[in-house]
């Protein structure tokens, strides 16, 4: 059986059934709010989950890859994991409360008003150390399917929930209590079927080792955080809140699709790599393969967001978005690139080169910076979106993949070769309805099924598999 058959077996399949869920969720939710609120309200929650974001990364301490990496079962051990990181994400709670009024001075003038805010939105340091914790041991033990079921479960528990709120409270507010009502009910429910009895356990020992495996990719993950996060953090001084806003949500609308795919693939794809990691073939055959399942899946339907993300504006949003199509467009070149390299910090972490991805992060993030300044100079949102497009396809992809391959002796160019056929075939269709849309003004929802047979038709020229299943 290959390994694109063996992908596609019963976890898979429930993998992508729960991403397909949480997409509808998440969509369903960010359009109901769009509608219900400002591109300023999202511009402010945006701004508040990038101080919140950082110190979430800090308390997760990259837990859950040594969880599986070393295959950590022992209850003991596990127990003392999450003590020693309920200990650390107080101390890190702590630390940020203090600073939030300082954050908030940069960005914000009423401090009182935003400071209530941004507490409500560092409650998830501690739901993204718990969550990254407990789907940590069902990945460990292979229970994908388990763990779907679960989130499925936990997430329309928490469309409920979030409808009933918003329905009564139309405000900023509703988005943070959306926020902490989806990210902790799954935590509850995985915690409440894994089995695993949480007890006070604290050994100086294991805490040791897990901060010694950690310090670096958690000071990668930071420097990471900021390569992927800076542009917000230069945007919120050069542009108001509702162009942050239209930004935050244009980031969404493309990445959403994109982390669907990937998050699974990547769930899969760590625990078998480094057990393969010993044998640089079967490594390199497998890795390649998870590329090219991402490509396939992904690109017939980024390029066609990049074609017609016009179409998701005036379906979706209103004139108060006004700048949110173009910028879907150019945000969502850069996915392309992004979900391709979505599985290098795993080699990195498998070849034992924490160090290295620490210091090229750092290097990354100092060009980034260069690019977005001079785009945001320009005091133009689309200049300024084009420069991290520019900074990420010439600096950030070559340079990570390049580092990350070299040691199992896997050749960036066989990864642009794998690019290729599905970039030409998908621009070759899709671009010959934007044309036909162009000169003969195509009705709204013909071109939507035009839209939706070419990327059909596209899965069926660069996928293999799909012919052969459908005998074609």
């Amino acid at each position: 059986m290959s390994i694109l058959s063996k992908l596609q077996k019963s976890s898979f399949s429930w993998l992508s059934l729960q991403e397909a869920f949480v997409f509808g969720v998440n969509y369903g939710l960010l359009i109901l709010l769009a509608k219900l609120l400002s591109p300023e309200s999202f511009g402010i929650v945006a701004l508040l989950n990038l101080y919140t974001g950082f110190f979430a990364i800090v308390s997760g301490l990259g837990i859950g890859k040594l969880i599986i990496k070393e295959r950590i079962v022992s209850t003991t051990k596990l127990n003392a994991l999450f003590v020693g990181n309920l200990l650390f994400s107080v101390v890190i709670f702590s630390i940020s409360l203090i600073a939030l009024p300082l954050y908030i001075r940069l960005y914000f003038s009423e401090i009182v008003d935003y400071f209530l805010l941004g507490i409500l939105s560092l409650l998830s340091i501690f739901t993204s150390s718990f969550y990254t914790f407990i789907s940590s041991v069902y990945i460990r033990d292979k229970k994908f399917t388990k763990m779907a079921k679960l989130i499925i479960v936990s997430y329309i528990i928490s469309f409920t929930l979030t409808m009933v709120f918003v329905y009564f409270y139309r405000t900023t507010l509703s988005l943070l209590i959306k926020q902490i009502i989806v990210n902790s009910i799954p935590v509850i429910v995985l915690f409440a079927y894994s089995g695993l009895k949480i007890r006070w356990v604290f050994s100086k020992k294991i805490i040791h080792h897990f901060f010694s495996f950690s310090k670096y990719i958690t000071l990668n993950n930071l420097f990471n955080y900021f390569v992927r996060n800076v542009d917000y953090f230069i945007l919120g001084k050069f542009f108001g809140k509702d162009i942050v806003g239209q930004y935050s949500i244009a980031y969404k609308v493309l990445v959403t699709p994109v982390k669907m795919i990937v998050r699974q693939i990547d769930k899969i794809s760590f625990p078998s790599l480094a057990e393969k990691s010993n044998d640089l073939i079967a490594f390199k055959k497998y890795y390649l393969a998870n590329i090219k399942l991402i490509i396939q899946t992904i690109f017939p339907v980024v390029i066609a967001i990049i074609l017609f993300s016009d179409i998701i504006v005036d379906l979706f949003f209103d004139s108060r978005y006004d700048k949110l199509a173009t910028l879907i467009s150019i945000l969502s070149i850069a996915a392309l690139f992004q979900s391709v390299s979505s599985l290098v910090g795993n080699l990195f972490i498998i070849g034992n080169q924490t160090k290295k991805m620490f210091q090229l992060t750092i290097f990354m993030l100092l060009l980034l910076i260069i690019f977005l300044l001079v785009g945001a100079s320009t005091n133009n949102i689309y200049y300024f979106a084009w420069s991290y497009v520019c900074a990420y396809i010439f600096t950030n992809f070559p340079l990570v993949n390049y580092f990350a391959l070299k040691p199992f002796k896997i050749p960036i160019f066989g990864i642009l070769k794998i690019m290729l056929m599905p970039i030409l075939v998908s621009l070759l269709f899709l671009i010959s309805i934007y044309f036909l849309d162009y000169f003969f003004s195509i009705n709204l929802y013909l071109k939507i099924g035009l839209i939706i047979i070419c990327v059909g038709i596209i899965y069926l020229l660069i996928n293999k598999k799909i012919r052969k299943i459908l005998n074609i």
